[in-house]
């Protein structure tokens, strides 16, 4: 699953995905502005 910036994101609207969800970590994917991180950045409640 992909996490999109939306509607009130300070940056607009994105069709990249910034974040990859795997389980219950969140992962910055290649359209965050800081790239591909394989270590988890948030854990999901």
């Amino acid at each position: 699953m992909k996490a999109y910036p939306d509607f009130g994101h300070p940056e607009g609207i994105g069709a990249s995905p910034w974040f990859k969800i795997r389980g219950d970590k969140l992962y910055p994917d290649f359209g965050h502005p800081k790239g591909i991180d394989p270590s988890p950045w948030f854990k999901l409640r």
